[in-house]
């Protein structure tokens, strides 16, 4: 096991007095993350950590307010033709621990969401729910950073998923929103459509969710260059 700091998770005062922290408690520590990895903070008080292991599995821990480790469990996708995982966002809905995975398969961009008992720290849910695939002459473009964005209500359990076609072989860009409420159901799908070489990449800088069915999306549009 190695011993390193950063892998404890650990409550921090901050003095301004003496512009110095005090340690207040901490977990036992653990092994380090060999990948992606997201805290939650749940509404009563238990912290969980979530990580992508090894062969591409899902290891979670949650802790209790005494900071003592009270679940470790371990999940396989059910899905075995991903090439590779990363932890989105981990967000509380409804009394329960939601992660939304990204998955890399056959050069396709595929989201996931899980939900997991905030106690036991046994998935409850996997299910797919959109893809994003490039086409066949233009393979090597990318999507936009973070391939989708995820954001829940301030005052509430509704949460969406924006994203975009941002192939550099489109000329028209559709920006697509999903609405979901605290039942993770979907309620609402949207999209909008820039003018034809308006832009010829688009880069998310905030999506706020008001509630199941309003949204609104800020992003950053790179002009077509000149004799494109």
């Amino acid at each position: 096991m190695k011993k390193l700091f950063s892998l404890s998770l650990i409550l921090l005062l901050y003095s301004i007095t003496f512009a110095q922290f005090k340690q207040i408690a901490a977990s036992n520590e653990f092994n380090e993350p060999r990948g992606s990895s997201a805290l939650l903070l749940m509404k009563n008080g238990n912290l969980v950590l979530a990580e992508i292991g090894p062969r591409d599995s899902i290891r979670i821990r949650i802790y209790n307010k005494a900071y003592q480790e009270i679940a470790a469990t371990s999940y396989a996708m059910l899905n075995a033709k991903r090439t590779s995982l990363s932890l989105n966002k981990a967000l509380e809905i409804n009394g329960e621990v939601v992660l939304f995975v990204n998955a890399t398969e056959e050069k396709t961009w595929i989201l996931y969401r899980v939900i997991i008992d905030p106690n036991s720290g046994q998935v409850k849910n996997e299910k797919y729910l959109l893809e994003l695939k490039p086409e066949a002459r233009n393979e090597s473009s990318a999507v936009w950073r973070g391939n989708f964005s995820i954001s829940k209500a301030a005052d509430s359990d509704d949460y969406a998923i924006a994203y975009c076609n941002n192939y550099q072989s489109e000329k028209v860009k559709t920006i697509k929103v999903i609405l979901f409420n605290k039942e993770n159901v979907e309620v609402v799908r949207s999209y909008y459509e820039t003018a034809e070489k308006e832009f010829e990449s688009l880069t998310f800088r905030g999506l706020v969710v008001v509630n199941a069915e309003t949204a609104a999306l800020l992003f950053m549009g790179y002009p077509w260059k000149d004799g494109d």
